[in-house]
């Protein structure tokens, strides 16, 4: 399977960059998505044939750091690299992704309406 890159989502002189605003499908996305969803999307690329050392390659970190987002206590994939793992994750499997990111979406809309209904 070929895979969009995802160097151009990080690199300033990529031609899809454009001053500092990313052309991606799910730019701005990364900001509104939990920890628990995180760890969700690298275990959908990693269950759909993708090792942690491509995923790392992929993203532009190392291998370690792959294995640490898996662990929910541990770090997590950082905004920048999120929007890689998002792009991968749609690619391996469109239906889960749109999946979790839906979830992420219900629970943030439910999240925002309880805070401002309780002020």
């Amino acid at each position: 399977m070929k895979f969009t890159p995802c160097f151009h989502l990080i690199n300033p002189h990529h031609s899809k960059y454009n001053g500092g605003v990313v052309n991606s499908p799910f730019d701005g996305l990364a900001e509104y998505v939990s920890r628990r969803a995180r760890v969700d999307l690298v275990q959908l690329v990693l269950e759909n044939g993708m090792t942690q050392k491509e995923l790392a390659n992929r993203v532009g970190v190392t291998q370690q750091a792959v294995h640490k987002w898996l662990d929910p206590r541990e770090t997590h994939p950082k905004n920048e690299n999120l929007d890689c793992v998002i792009n991968l994750a749609f690619e391996l499997d469109r239906r889960e992704t749109r999946g979790i990111l839906h979830g992420e979406l219900l629970s943030f809309a439910s999240l925002s309406a309880t805070r401002l209904n309780s002020k």
